[in-house]
């Protein structure tokens, strides 16, 4: 498909989530499945090789197996997409982005080196070494909340100077400052936020989102997304109970059961029920969250938002 401009990168964009079956192994045949129920979701798109596919966990055989399946596919049903080219090793990243050049997605995401946390002059021959390597596919930054860089609007707005290709940005989000700060930036490239935090986001000139909450059921989504640009004030009352059930249900599985982030948001894809056969298993050695869990916040989730729950394909 077409690379697309920073302008062009709007709304909701779904993960793909792997299919694990036992001992490991992926099951590779599902992608289309999944692929098929998001197309007929309405989001903006469907991203790959990021932290809901495990990119962390994956051979560099299995990376290239899965945007290859993931790409496919996605033409198939006639669908933009993202590839995610994601590793805390430098160089594993530039291999990453030539590969997922060759695959022509709309954009590829990277997050910057996460082993030995690189200074200014390194994070810029980073960025200009995978700009090289992706042949004319803009960038999107990812710099989630763990990264040992974390970046603040200054170096945003720095690197979208410096960095010609760097066509977005995928953000924690913050306060009001952080808004205000990030104008510039704003109106220069892309800027996604995350999902529990959207409509907040689209209220403040951000342009879409990235994330779980799509991933817990792209159709739902969509629709809230759909719903802040037409009513700000009903968006913004649905954000709060989204966050009010993260909160609530969510964030305990990781501070109380110590489940990875990962788990968690493929748990909520799971409990929605929006992808038939779904597994919340996860690739060795981390642990998913167990289906005792299931039933009871699956119920509080019903309660809190049943939009997410009704709303499925």
């Amino acid at each position: 498909m077409n690379a697309l401009k920073a302008h062009e990168i709007r709304g909701t964009w779904a993960p793909l989530f792997l299919q694990i079956k036992e001992h490991s192994v992926i099951d590779f045949g599902f992608i289309d499945e999944e692929i098929a129920i998001i197309q007929n979701s309405g989001v903006s798109g469907v991203y790959a090789g990021t932290n809901s596919s495990e990119f962390f966990n994956l051979t560099f055989t299995e990376y290239c197996r899965l945007i290859e399946r993931f790409a496919s596919s996605c033409h198939r049903h006639g669908i933009a997409y993202q590839l995610g080219a994601c590793h805390a090793h430098p160089y594993e990243s530039l291999e990453r982005v030539a590969v997922a050049a060759d695959h022509a997605p709309a954009a590829i995401h990277l997050i910057l080196p996460d082993w030995v946390e690189a200074n200014r002059r390194g994070v810029l021959r980073f960025m200009k070494g995978c700009a090289k390597n992706s042949r004319g596919r803009g960038l999107i930054l990812c710099n989630p909340p763990n990264a040992k860089i974390q970046l603040t609007p200054e170096d945003y707005l720095w690197l979208a100077n410096e960095v010609p290709e760097l066509v977005g940005i995928s953000a924690s989000g913050g306060d009001d400052n952080w808004y205000e700060a990030m104008q510039p930036v704003i109106e220069q490239i892309t800027v996604l936020v995350p999902g529990q935090s959207m409509a907040t986001g689209l209220s403040k000139g951000a342009h879409g989102s990235c994330s779980s909450i799509a991933g817990m059921n792209p159709c739902a989504a969509q629709s809230w997304n759909e719903l802040t640009l037409r009513d700000q004030a009903a968006g913004l009352e649905l954000e709060k109970r989204i966050q009010q059930f993260v909160r609530e249900c969510i964030n305990p599985l990781v501070t109380e059961h110590n489940y990875p982030l990962h788990a968690c948001s493929k748990f909520m894809a799971v409990i929605s029920g929006w992808c038939d056969g779904l597994h919340q298993r996860l690739r060795w050695p981390y642990s998913w969250v167990e289906d005792n869990h299931i039933e009871p916040i699956r119920a509080r989730g019903k309660e809190l938002i049943p939009e997410f729950f009704e709303h499925i394909k």
